[in-house]
């Protein structure tokens, strides 16, 4: 799970030195409206942002709303985090469903975070499979796990 949480940071901080940083400040009612502008225009990359201001401030519905929007607009990390926001709320089978399109699409921290929860889940197989896909796109840590799990 910690692994999971830093794969976030570190999307959150590509998204922060990308321009989103004012997106993240609930005060900023201006660049809000500017990304819910873009989001309604199909910049999904803007819903994207939006979403996670949301996720952090602890709208979930609002969140969940966009991570959809930008997912179904094939903005793949979206659906990660879709999936994570799913797990945390107790959807684990959406969640899951979530995390393999995204990692079916090549999306590495999908593929990581599928494996991790199916770690969680004591499913060690599954588990081994997602994380070698990871490993495949190629993610050195993915490979490091996967060879723990085979000894």
């Amino acid at each position: 799970m910690k692994n999971v949480l830093v794969c976030l940071l570190a999307s959150l901080i590509f998204f922060t030195n990308f321009g989103f940083a004012e997106v993240k400040n609930p005060d900023s009612d201006t660049s809000e409206a500017k990304y819910q502008k873009e989001c309604d225009n199909k910049n999904m990359a803007s819903c994207d942002a939006l979403a996670l201001s949301k996720h952090k401030s602890g709208d979930i519905t609002g969140a969940r709303k966009l991570y959809q929007k930008a997912c179904d607009g094939k903005f793949i990390l979206s659906c990660t985090f879709l999936g994570v926001l799913e797990r945390g709320e107790g959807n684990h089978k959406l969640a899951k469903k979530l995390l393999k399109q995204s990692c079916d699409e090549k999306e590495v921290v999908g593929c990581i975070t599928l494996g991790q929860y199916e770690m969680d889940d004591g499913n060690v197989e599954l588990a081994k499979k997602w994380l070698q896909k990871a490993c495949d796109y190629p993610d050195l840590e993915s490979c490091n796990k996967l060879k723990k799990l085979k000894k």
